[in-house]
């Protein structure tokens, strides 16, 4: 067994985590959606209402079927979820339809883990960790007498967040990740054992991602690790970011831009006061960063909001001033494009700061 998984085993054990005490948290839970049986029937009804019907549970044998457990706490959207299944028959869970958003990193500590997805077909043991995301559509997991699963669920709409607040990479399709989606935790070493701090804090009597800024602060690191170690059709821009200098022309569009995010800006604007053609000018931003340059000018009036949003408490203002002083003559299209962009409405934002 590799340090990671026995390191997650050795808290988690045969019995239920000692997740943090000390009151319910917005962002790591205690005891979060605990639940247990030894009733087959009973789990194959909580797994059903936990996914809003998109989850079956089989079991081969009842009388093989001894316990079911399921443990959670949240890393800021990024969920950590323990399932405990007990018992020598096989155990079957089946996800459809897989949501587009979602990508699922499994870490089996006892047992091995089957996965069916598609075509696909591979199998997880103690040491591995699979990675799995929507692209071939529903999702099979079985498991042959007692095991333990970690099982972390990304939102992949983060992922692209990060990617352009990092790296400048901006894209409309999700990742995807190689085929190959089963790999030794040895080989990812640091994503290993910083998923091994963050378990170890969850059940710690005093755990610091409690803290909402350390939370988000870890789980951008957990994702940006998990962008870094596993391969998907993103790798090369990612790798390439920041390897070039951008011409003077990008250089003085984005500054025009920037300055002037209230005002109407074409592309034909633009690219006058770039001095460059418009032809240059798409494909310098394509080049740099896998986007239009209008769709660069949507995502930097959508931050500047968003940095509006939040700093309400020292200027109060409106959502709708907010949105205009960014340069949307609709407020409907901003909270459409802003929603699409950041996962909640702008009054969500407006609310939580």
């Amino acid at each position: 067994m590799s340090a990671m998984a026995g390191a997650i085993g050795s808290e988690f054990g045969g019995r239920a985590p000692a997740w943090p005490g000390g009151g319910a948290s917005a962002y790591l839970p205690s005891a979060a959606k605990r639940f247990e049986t030894d009733d087959p029937d009973h789990a194959f009804v909580y797994l059903s209402d936990y996914t809003d019907s998109r989850t079956t549970f089989r079991v081969s044998s009842a009388r093989g079927f001894e316990r079911f457990s399921h443990f959670r706490a949240n890393l800021g959207r990024t969920r950590f979820e323990l399932f405990q299944m007990h018992g020598p028959s096989p155990q079957e869970v089946a996800t459809r339809p897989f949501l587009d958003h979602e990508m699922f990193l499994y870490v089996p500590i006892r047992g091995a883990l089957e996965v069916t997805q598609g075509k696909r077909r591979a199998v997880a043991r103690p040491g591995d960790i699979a990675v799995v995301s929507p692209t071939d559509g529903n999702m099979t997991k079985r498991w042959t007498g007692p095991a333990e699963l970690l099982c972390i669920l990304v939102d992949r709409r983060h992922l692209l967040r990060l990617m352009c607040d990092e790296y400048g990479v901006m894209t409309d399709a999700f990742l995807t990740f190689s085929s190959q989606f089963v790999t030794r935790l040895e080989t990812v070493p640091t994503l290993s054992r910083f998923l091994t701090t963050v378990c170890e804090d969850l059940n710690s009597p005093n755990p610091c991602f409690t803290d909402e800024t350390l939370a988000q602060a870890a789980e951008r690191t957990l994702l940006l690790l998990a962008i870094q170690s596993f391969p998907h059709d993103l790798s090369d821009r990612i790798n390439r970011a920041g390897a070039r200098s951008a011409p003077a022309y990008m250089r003085r569009a984005e500054e025009f831009i920037r300055e002037n995010l209230g005002q109407p800006i074409s592309v034909e604007t633009l690219a006058a006061h770039a001095g460059t053609s418009v032809r240059s000018l798409y494909y310098g931003f394509n080049r740099a960063y896998g986007v239009t340059p209008m769709r660069f000018l949507r995502r930097v009036r959508l931050e500047a909001a968003r940095t509006a949003l939040r700093g309400r408490r020292e200027e109060p203002t409106t959502v709708t001033e907010i949105a205009f002083a960014c340069g949307y003559g609709s407020l409907s299209s901003f909270c459409r494009d802003y929603k699409s962009c950041f996962g909640e409405a702008p009054s969500q934002t407006a609310r939580r700061c």
